[in-house]
C-alpha cells in the first residue's frame, strides 16, 4: 500500500505498512468521541482498554476524546492496511493500526459503548532518565 506525501494519512503510520486479510469472525476496535465518528477507516487491532491508552499509544488527534469504543466485525474476506501508529500529538503511539475502507458491505459496527477513563501515568518534573 502506498499514499501521498506531506498532508495525507501517512503522518499515522510508522515504519513498514503491509497488507493483511480479515476473515469473517475477526474483531477490530474503533474509538470515537468529541470530533471523531463511530464509522470510520482506522481501528486498534486490539482492545487499548480505556481512554488515556487509546489516546497516548493510538497518538489521536485532538478532536478525538476516545469516550467510546466500538466493535468493527468482519463478515467476510477484507483486505487492510496493518501499521505501527507514530508518535504526534504529543503522544509516544506504538499501537497497532488497521486502515480499512469503511463503505466496504462485509463491515459492521456494535453499538459504541463508554471507554473507560484509565489513569495517566505520572511523571517526574525533570522527565524520564534525567534531573
Amino acid at each position: 500500500f502506498s499514499r501521498g506525501g506531506v498532508g495525507s494519512l501517512d503522518y499515522a503510520v510508522e515504519g513498514t505498512k503491509f497488507k493483511d486479510t480479515f476473515v469473517k469472525g475477526d474483531q477490530l476496535f474503533r474509538v470515537s468521541g468529541g470530533e471523531t465518528f463511530q464509522e470510520g477507516n482506522w481501528s486498534f487491532t486490539q482492545n487499548p482498554g480505556n481512554q488515556i491508552n487509546a489516546i497516548r499509544k493510538g497518538a489521536l488527534p485532538p478532536g478525538n476524546l476516545a469516550q467510546y469504543i466500538s466493535k468493527l466485525n468482519i463478515n467476510g474476506l477484507i483486505d487492510g492496511e496493518v501499521s505501527q501508529i507514530n508518535g504526534i500529538f504529543g503522544q509516544p503511539g506504538g499501537a497497532w493500526q488497521v486502515y480499512i475502507l469503511r463503505e466496504n458491505p462485509l463491515l459492521s459496527w456494535d453499538v459504541a459503548k463508554p471507554l473507560p477513563l484509565g489513569i495517566m501515568p505520572l511523571l517526574p518534573p525533570w522527565g524520564i532518565g534525567g534531573k
